[in-house]
């Protein structure tokens, strides 16, 4: 065979299928440069926090003239064993359902009671315990961007959403919050026993205390039921009947506006059959305007 001819400088080699962003030298480079610098920000991002325990440990001892008994906190150190992703150092190391490790993105979404998605979002967070707050806010932004009238007075969620901080910053003026206080299952079964709570909770009662109670009155059973019911088959929708199992794009804020494109047409989808079947009540007629809030992809 005749030998290849050489390239012209500063041409790229004939690869087929390979994306753009991954041609030369240079660009790798610059992909194992971000890389190493996602990781360097992630260790950084440690110091203030172990900086503002240090100042409250001191203002504990000065102010009482005791030590604090247990083991001082330690420093953030950098992990050598650390691994990232450099073909796409956005996405993160998580675990499905069925106990498998991939690396990927986080999907959000807020679905209302006649399964229209207000608000869907990716986050490379490994679980939900920063995304109750977000996605609340991201949801009221949307619809009152999309000139609804309808304002959202219930949110229920699985236990992944519930933390501490997260419970303790709800609003008690605000919507009622159900987040279930085990595994998903366990709240489940407990929704369809009988109720042991009637009424609406104390007046004193703390964030955590009024879920625990509507969750054990018969509204606050049959408002979590809906959640299975609601959430879920959107997520079989895309993945199993739309055959859309991972992310084409790379990159948080690609990945992020393809979401958001994937639930716009599941949305579409549904006002057309809703239109036809002359059911598409005040709710389905904002989704011209949500439309416009779904971002171009970049």
């Amino acid at each position: 065979m005749p030998p290849t001819p050489p390239r012209e400088p500063g041409t790229l080699p004939d690869l087929v299928g390979l994306p753009r962003a991954l041609h030369g030298k240079a660009a790798r480079r610059a992909r194992l440069a971000r890389a190493k610098k996602i990781m360097d920000d992630g260790w950084a991002d440690q110091r203030p926090d172990f900086d503002a325990r240090l100042r409250e440990r001191a203002a504990r001892i000065a102010a009482t003239g005791k030590g604090i008994p247990g083991r001082k906190p330690k420093p953030p150190v950098t992990d050598p064993e650390q691994k990232i992703n450099v073909t796409d150092p956005d996405c993160r190391i998580m675990k499905d359902a069925h106990n498998t490790y991939f690396a990927g993105y986080n999907a959000q979404n807020t679905v209302s009671g006649d399964w229209v998605n207000l608000v869907s979002r990716v986050v490379n967070d490994e679980n939900d315990t920063q995304q109750l707050h977000p996605m609340m806010n991201a949801t009221t932004q949307n619809l009152t961007a999309a000139g609804s009238s309808d304002g959202v007075w219930v949110y229920t969620g699985d236990s992944g959403y519930r933390t501490h901080d997260a419970v303790a910053a709800l609003d008690t003026d605000g919507p009622t919050v159900l987040l279930a206080t085990g595994k998903e299952h366990e709240t489940r079964r407990a929704a369809g026993e009988s109720p042991t709570r009637h009424g609406p909770p104390p007046h004193d009662a703390t964030s955590a205390e009024r879920i625990d109670w509507h969750l054990q009155t018969a509204w606050g059973k049959q408002t979590y039921r809906r959640r299975s019911s609601t959430v879920e088959p959107g997520f079989g929708q895309i993945k199993h009947n739309r055959g859309i199992g991972r992310f084409s794009r790379v990159g948080l804020a690609a990945v992020d506006s393809e979401w958001k494109l994937i639930n716009l047409t599941g949305n579409i989808m549904r006002l057309f059959r809703r239109t036809l079947a002359g059911t598409a009540n005040p709710t389905w007629s904002a989704l011209p305007q949500l439309a416009h809030l779904t971002p171009n992809p970049t």
